[in-house]
């Protein structure tokens, strides 16, 4: 990244940046172990008649998923969800070979969890709640620190007070998180932003990840791991509505079955957009060779696979910076990644000289 550079001096560039949880806690989103907590502090809340059932499930699949060696947060959690609510549509996620397998050896005894099913709607239900979030704070709050985040990686002089050059740059954010703290920024400084779909009639969604190379948008958001906005129906139509539905709902005498969440440990990744995300994210890694990381805790495996090949077929070519901790790289059979990652800040907050929120004007 080029820091403080005059912008006179430049053609129009393109930066690369790589959002995580982190990069939302300090517009204040919780973190992906936060969000686990808070949900179970709601369902005790709730006037669910199970609610202490589900809170032994939930502790139940807590130990699961921490004795089989992964992180307990809300993608490990709703992974299990998932897989408990829909088994042999999980099965059929997993891979090509986990689903030969069941065809050669048919999974019968393996049904669905009408209560893991009703739990992952509520969660799904507390998720749109929480990151769907028109706040007039909020909203502020992010344009304050996209502002100052693109303006600072692009070189503007008064990169604290002033909007980036929309004429001179375009920006391209790969992100794991779905909350919509980028598409609030979008229209808050009035940008155009593509996504990689379009709305077709009846809100229906449909995947177009090819316009990212023509759309003229100084603004392109990859979301990963999906977006509280999209749903899925009973028909495996995906659709979008804003606010969004949440799943038990009905749209047009159809069942809203669930939220559309591409976590990278759950979801078939030759699936659509999922591929072609992946794929653009390593293109965009091979032209560019630079990007900024901002709160990612490298645990994605097919993401981390993409760091590591760049950074073998281009050695001492790559620069990633990282806005985080940097022990996050530190990963067991990972020594590359952690050699070549270069620690920025410890936080967001520093890293672009924040004022506390409740200065934010």
């Amino acid at each position: 990244m080029h820091y403080g550079k005059n912008l006179s001096q430049r053609v129009k560039r393109t930066y690369l940046v790589f959002l995580g949880a982190g990069a939302s806690i300090p517009i204040g989103f919780p973190g992906s172990a936060k969000l686990v907590n808070t949900f179970m502090s709601e369902l005790t809340k709730t006037q669910e008649s199970d609610k202490r059932k589900m809170l032994a499930m939930v502790r139940r699949l807590e130990k699961l998923i921490l004795n089989n060696g992964f992180s307990y947060d809300s993608e490990s959690l709703y992974s299990c969800l998932e897989g408990y609510s829909t088994p042999s549509k999980w099965m059929q996620q997993s891979g090509p070979f986990p689903s030969s397998m069941c065809k050669i050896q048919p999974v019968t005894k393996i049904r669905p969890d009408p209560f893991c099913n009703r739990l992952r709607s509520l969660f799904e239900e507390f998720l749109v709640t929480k990151f769907y979030n028109e706040d007039p704070f909020l909203k502020r709050r992010i344009k304050v620190i996209y502002n100052r985040l693109f303006s600072k990686i692009s070189g503007v002089a008064d990169w604290k007070n002033s909007e980036p050059d929309w004429a001179s740059s375009t920006f391209e954010v790969f992100t794991t998180n779905f909350d919509r703290a980028v598409e609030t920024y979008s229209d808050q400084v009035n940008q155009a932003i593509c996504m990689g779909y379009r709305i077709a009639e009846d809100n229906r969604v449909m995947f177009t990840p090819d316009d990212y190379e023509h759309n003229p948008a100084s603004l392109k958001l990859y979301k990963l791991h999906g977006s509280v906005e999209l749903s899925a129906l009973d028909d495996d139509t995906i659709i979008s509505q804003l606010p969004p539905a949440v799943p038990g709902q009905t749209y047009k005498r159809k069942s809203i079955v669930s939220k559309v969440m591409v976590y990278g440990i759950q979801k078939n990744i030759i699936s659509e957009p999922y591929f072609e995300l992946l794929a653009i994210f390593k293109k965009r890694l091979t032209e560019l060779k630079r990007c900024l990381v901002i709160g990612y805790s490298f645990r994605d495996p097919w993401i981390n696979q993409i760091f590591l090949d760049i950074i073998r077929n281009y050695p001492k070519m790559v620069n990633i910076e990282l806005v985080g901790r940097k022990k996050e790289t530190k990963i067991a059979g990972l020594p590359t990644l952690n050699k070549v990652v270069i620690q920025k800040s410890s936080m967001l907050e520093k890293f672009l000289e924040l004022p506390t929120q409740g200065a934010v004007a």
